[in-house]
């Protein structure tokens, strides 16, 4: 990569901070909490062919408030401790290795404590819509609407094992050229939007039904099994991400959502069969592993068009 450009700036002072942190937020709103108007900002740039970044670190607890539209997407990585990012109406919790990403059009915040230290990553248009395009084939009429998820940095099969650093700041590195790109790249394919089911099509079909149809027999053989995912992919014989594929695939859904659809239909065997004298809607969710009663109610209506309640009075026959 080449345009490299090293800044480290620190503002004492409520308005420096905001004039400080504009050319990667753009324009804002910082709310110091406690009453203060000071804080203790340490910003560290690097701009890049597509990308500029910082590393934030304000040492005080503050809220950001980000203006809508904004004229690039902005991504967030927590590099240490947590934070709470607000994108429309959704509030995510976010720890180390968390990456959120928001579109020109999409509302974001954030409020951190003064241990929190975050990386984030201002990306033009053009640059995001350009990558998408040699994916798909085509270029997004609108800016794209990411999903307010949750994504981790680190994990199996993705390309950025180590750190956000591994892309950013080292010139000498070998990624160092295409990093930009690179990490357009993963956020396009691991960061879920409304073109994420264009790029999953486009995928090269990797894996073959046989994943998915090994790892269906598992999931119905013992429904009630804590097995985790990853533990499913490692029995099927492939990693996690070509497990998920082979479901998206085949199946149309994500592996733990096969295994949701396998637990209701058990719980409405039960409630169906109704043997027991005292069998509750709620025995009958917990068997199978359903905590959150109003989410399995909803889980249950969606699937089978009717409350586990109107199950559960059916006559039998």
């Amino acid at each position: 990569m080449s345009g490299y450009e090293y800044s480290y700036v620190r503002a004492t002072e409520f308005p420096l901070a905001v004039e400080a942190a504009e050319p990667v937020l753009g324009r804002h709103e910082l709310i110091p909490q406690g009453g203060g108007r000071e804080i203790d900002l340490r910003l560290r740039t690097h701009t890049g062919t597509q990308l500029r970044s910082a590393i934030l670190n304000y040492g005080c607890d503050v809220v950001v408030r980000l203006a809508v539209p904004r004229s690039a997407y902005i991504t967030t990585i927590v590099l240490g401790g947590r934070c709470v990012c607000r994108v429309d109406d959704v509030y995510l919790e976010a720890g180390a290795g968390s990456v959120v990403t928001v579109s020109p059009k999409q509302r974001f915040g954030f409020q951190v404590t003064g241990a929190c230290s975050l990386k984030v990553v201002r990306i033009e248009p053009r640059a995001m819509h350009m990558r998408l395009a040699r994916i798909t084939g085509d270029w997004p009429p609108s800016p794209i609407h990411f999903r307010p998820v949750i994504t981790g940095l680190a994990g199996r099969g993705q390309p950025l094992l180590t750190s956000a650093e591994r892309f950013f700041g080292r010139p000498k590195s070998r990624f160092a050229r295409h990093s930009d790109e690179v990490f357009v790249d993963w956020l396009l394919r691991h960061q879920p939007h409304e073109y994420s089911d264009a790029i999953w099509r486009r995928c090269d079909p990797v894996v073959t039904s046989g994943a998915s149809d090994f790892a269906k027999v598992l999931l119905r053989a013992d429904p009630r099994g804590e097995v985790s995912m990853a533990d499913l992919a490692r029995l099927a014989g492939v990693s996690l991400d070509e497990l998920t594929l082979s479901f998206r695939a085949h199946e149309g859904c994500l592996p733990h959502e096969y295994l949701r659809r396998v637990r209701l239909d058990c719980v409405r065997l039960l409630l169906v069969a109704a043997t027991e004298e005292l069998m509750t809607v709620d025995e009958a969710a917990r068997r199978y592993g359903f905590r959150d009663n109003q989410q399995f109610r909803i889980w249950y209506l969606d699937r089978f068009g009717e409350w586990p309640v109107e199950t559960l009075r059916r006559p039998l026959g």
